[in-house]
């Protein structure tokens, strides 16, 4: 047991405080494809005080907006019927960043390399423990999907009308949904067995429903009333002000900044407040020490867009044409299975965008400019929370004495693509050169952009799995396999054979990856993805490539990977190499060197 101590005997802080700044933006963002944010740490210095660059987190106004049309015309949503569960964001708020730079004292640390989102789900589902999800996940947006209801409508699947859950790979059953898909009930049951493939029965993703409770829960519904007895909130539910004071109306919501969803006019618009880990996104943050100053500027590129997706009322069959999206990389939403009832009648098209801060597309989209929307976020920039830490005087003076020089050790990413490799076909390819110190590679195999949402019936122009609001990628990764896997460093093969099996390169590397012990210890283990859900759609092939010398880390090595594409599908292959990155930092100044 801890031995108990008298006010802050115990604790070499005085102080620790939380401060924010805002991005230097000034409410301006693109809403477009990748929006730039960029925070300006060069005035975070105090001669008594220090910043503790571990525990910064940021926070993301994001304006999720809807509408459906008929023809050119919008259509105002049927209330009551559910529609605050139709949007969902995929799996961690980490999902909007598509890059992150840091720089310095003018030095670049941290270099853009796109969708490192795809990377830093792959960690955090490895760190994260059941206990950590209770607690962090919905702050984080983090509750993984299932697996068991992934679907894949192929080319020749469905009619000129679309299909149930969408062309191509998708996972967006939020409610229990029929064969027909013209009727189902969003009732929060868990999932039941299969009825036959490509018909769902009642399996569906139940990640969707714990992702969306934070905003479609929200204070948005709230109503002054005296009928009825509402806690949580949602569009069909209503609250008395005396049970609920402050949120009678959805100013409740915006004034302490709580996510909710609204209809207004022929708007539906869900308002949330992301928070991503700095350290989650990059890793330098995580290791710095505590520092007096920070001369150093961040850029975030967000991934915001819209979509354009046509349905039919009578099936709720949903299709989207790549042309008719602005997502070239990630969409961070999921536009999830609606039931019938929520499609009013006739509505051709479900426009979709998302946005920092408010609804910006005015560009006419399928008859509608969601401008119109009035969609505002109360909280108009993005933040950067970080804590001003306060040391006891004779400690921070020891402190400072001993790390005038102070070493971070920490990790970057590397990030290539190549596209596509064919159904059964092989590679044997050069992935990075010159690497020093690397950690490990991760292989994500996705469904080829040239064929994954490719429908003959609807002339799709074909998009990638993780641009579609279809598909949970790159919450979840893919089903694809593949066999043959070896990695080859500076010349020499790391694995000691070809893994071949499902279970070699889960049980051998994947499942080790952030642990603390090359042993599996039940005590000491962690993270959140099981090998069935490795199997069926997490396919993250993880190779550890840091064992050896201390000689052969430093020396810059050539890496090379070989697989067989075991699947009846083309893939696009990312690939992420982890590297170790050394800096050398005075917490007086926070002076950055390399040596």
């Amino acid at each position: 047991m801890a031995k108990e101590t008298i006010g802050g005997e115990g604790s070499p802080y005085e102080t620790r405080k939380f401060n924010f700044i805002n991005d230097i933006n000034s409410a301006v963002y693109t809403n477009n494809s990748a929006s730039l944010v960029q925070f300006d740490l060069s005035s975070l210095f105090t001669s008594g005080q220090f910043i503790d660059p571990a525990n910064m987190y940021l926070v993301i106004p994001m304006v999720y907006t809807a509408c459906f049309t008929t023809g050119a015309i919008p259509v105002a949503p049927t209330a009551g019927v559910g529609n605050e569960w139709l949007i969902t964001p995929k799996n961690g708020s980490y999902q909007l960043v598509q890059s992150v730079e840091c720089i310095v004292n003018g030095e670049s640390v941290v270099q853009q390399q796109s969708n490192i989102n795809f990377f830093v789900n792959f960690k955090v589902l490895s760190q994260m423990s059941p206990s950590d999800l209770l607690s962090w996940g919905k702050t984080l947006g983090i509750y993984p999907d299932d697996v068991q209801s992934l679907l894949y409508n192929g080319s020749g699947s469905g009619t000129a009308s679309g299909v149930v859950g969408g062309n191509g790979l998708s996972n967006n059953m939020i409610f229990p949904i029929t064969a027909t898909g013209t009727a189902g009930n969003p009732n929060m049951n868990q999932q039941t067995a299969f009825n036959a493939y490509g018909l769902q029965g009642q399996v569906y993703n139940t990640a969707l429903q714990e992702r969306s409770k934070r905003i479609a829960q929200g204070g948005s519904g709230l109503t002054a009333t005296t009928s009825a007895n509402g806690i949580l909130g949602g569009s069909t539910q209503t609250a008395t002000t005396a049970v609920m004071a402050g949120y009678s109306t959805s100013s409740g919501a915006n004034t302490e900044f709580r996510p909710y969803f609204s209809i207004v006019g022929n708007y539906m618009t869900w308002l949330d407040y992301s928070i991503i880990r700095l350290g989650d996104i990059c890793d330098f943050f995580l290791q710095a020490p505590l520092l007096k100053g920070m001369d150093c500027l961040i850029r975030l590129y967000i991934n915001t867009g819209y979509v354009s997706v046509g349905l039919t009322t009578a099936q709720a069959r949903l299709n989207l044409s790549g042309a008719n999206s602005t997502f070239s990389n990630t969409c961070p939403f999921t536009i999830n299975q609606p039931i019938a009832s929520m499609i009013p009648a006739t509505t051709t098209n479900l426009v979709v965008s998302a946005n920092i801060a408010k609804s910006t597309l005015s560009t006419s989209v399928s008859g509608v400019s969601l401008s119109n929307s009035g969609g505002q976020s109360s909280m108009l920039a993005c933040r950067l929370y970080y804590p001003m830490i306060k040391l006891q005087p004779a400690k921070a003076l020891k402190y400072v004495q001993e790390n005038r020089k102070k070493e971070i050790v920490f990790r970057n990413v590397v990030a290539n693509t190549f596209a596509p490799v064919s159904a059964g076909g092989t590679f044997n390819q050069l992935v990075q050169s010159a690497i020093r110190r690397p950690k490990g590679i991760l292989i994500c195999p996705f469904l080829s952009a040239s064929t994954n949402g490719n429908n003959t019936a609807l002339a799709s122009v074909p998009f990638a799995q993780y641009s579609s609001p279809f598909d949970t990628c790159p919450g979840t990764c893919s089903p694809i396999s593949l066999t043959q896997l070896n990695v080859n460093l500076g010349g020499l093969p790391v694995l000691p054979y070809n893994y071949s099996y499902t279970f070699e390169d889960y049980v051998q590397e994947v499942s080790l990856y952030e642990k603390l012990s090359p042993i599996p210890d039940f005590g000491l283990s962690c993270g959140l993805i099981s090998q069935y859900m490795w199997e069926v759609g997490f396919r993250y092939y993880w190779v550890d490539l840091s064992r050896g010398s201390v000689g052969d880390a430093n020396t810059a090595r050539n890496v090379t990977i070989s697989f067989l594409n075991n699947s009846l599908q083309p893939v696009d292959i990312w690939t992420f190499i982890e590297y170790y990155d050394v800096k050398y930092v005075d917490v007086e100044t926070g002076r950055l060197t390399s040596a």
